[in-house]
């Protein structure tokens, strides 16, 4: 895993990447006004995740954190949320939502 830092003249962000078999995997940004984007527009073209049902699945996942709320039919697109919504707990499910795609990706 590597970060890609971006260059955004009001905001900064970082955007973790993942390097498997060829392919380079982003799937979540995040910035410095505490919003967080989950990247369904780049993931959708890449295995496994090219696959509608496991894209519903990742949202499943992100919809069971406490404070997330995202609509299924943005799972081709980049939805965002505050990260200011995720209590303790709540972020720990939320990086192990990430986690879980991570295992996804390496399946693949």
């Amino acid at each position: 895993m590597r970060l890609r830092w971006g260059t955004g003249p009001r905001h900064g962000s970082f955007t973790p990447a993942i390097d498997h078999e060829g392919t380079t995997y982003r799937f979540v940004r995040v910035y410095t006004d505490a919003m967080a984007y989950i990247l369904f527009a780049q993931l959708y073209r890449e295995p496994p995740f090219e696959d509608e049902p496991l894209r519903l699945e990742f949202l499943r996942r992100l919809n069971e954190v406490p404070g997330l709320s995202i609509s299924a039919d943005k799972v081709s697109e980049n939805p965002s949320f505050s990260l200011s919504r995720l209590t303790d707990a709540a972020m720990e499910q939320f990086l192990g939502t990430l986690d879980w795609v991570v295992e996804e990706i390496k399946r693949s």
